[in-house]
């Protein structure tokens, strides 16, 4: 399955963010420097349902599709 991990990206303001997605053959793929942390869950989304997230730094979340993983938090409201 494959996996999507959306950060922070760099130390710069405003604050980008990238995605990671881990394929299941050990490849990677990284996206662009996305402007939102909306933008970077709607490009992982388009890849892949399981998708979390961390807003800033701190925990993921899970921003993902269909079973929410046990130890993955929904993100704060």
């Amino acid at each position: 399955m494959l996996k999507a991990y959306v950060a922070p990206y760099g130390t710069d303001e405003p604050v980008q963010y990238s995605v990671f997605v881990d394929h299941p053959d050990g490849s990677h793929e990284l996206s662009p420097a996305l402007e939102t942390l909306s933008e970077a869950i709607t490009w992982a989304l388009e890849r892949t349902d399981f998708v979390i997230a961390r807003p800033s730094t701190g925990p993921y979340y899970w921003y993902g599709r269909g079973r929410m993983p046990p130890d993955i938090e929904p993100p704060p409201t």
